[in-house]
């Protein structure tokens, strides 16, 4: 499959393992709440730098990866600072909660940070509102942890964004 004497294929190769290895079916993970930045179809320029977003994330609905980027990526919400991890890239002004199909295959591919094709989606909400961060506040207590970076985000977000008002969330975030 690999030729043995290509260094950068071996390292592949093993990285390729290295996931297998790290197989979940969607029952594993069932007790966790995941999330994911998304946006609107229509802010697609703004935001679609790596994937071409097929259709909205929809509430009460299951998504499937239509793309060749990998599938769908999401994290576990008490690690939802690492969807703030932007490194110049703004990756949504929405965050949808998001649950495992029990019969799925899913991989952590990188420490709390999971791929797969298929996801459930139970919930989506806008970035700028209070009661989003008031909703989450309930989920998790790594808002508080994370207060700063998200609140960065946010304003980032802001300048992007100007026709939409994020000063009410910054300002609540900011005071957990």
């Amino acid at each position: 499959m690999f030729d043995s004497l290509d260094p950068e294929k071996e390292k592949r190769n093993r990285h390729i393992l290295e996931v297998q290895n790290k197989a979940l079916l969607g029952e594993d993970i069932a007790n966790e709440i995941f999330c994911k930045f998304t946006y609107d179809i229509e802010k697609q320029d703004i935001f679609a730098l790596h994937v071409t977003l097929e259709r909205e994330y929809v509430e009460n609905e299951i998504i499937e990866d239509s793309g060749t980027y990998g599938g769908i990526h999401f994290v576990p919400i008490d690690n939802i600072d690492l969807c703030a991890n932007k490194g110049n890239t703004y990756y949504g002004n929405k965050i949808a909660l998001l649950k495992p199909i029990s019969d799925e295959v899913y991989y952590e591919y990188m420490e709390d940070t999971f791929v797969g094709n298929k996801v459930y989606i139970t919930k989506v909400m806008y970035l700028s509102s209070v009661e989003t961060w008031k909703y989450l506040s309930q989920l998790t207590v790594s808002l508080r942890e994370h207060k700063e970076k998200l609140c960065q985000y946010l304003k980032g977000l802001e300048n992007l964004l100007p026709e939409e008002d994020y000063t009410s969330s910054i300002k609540f975030i900011e005071e957990l």
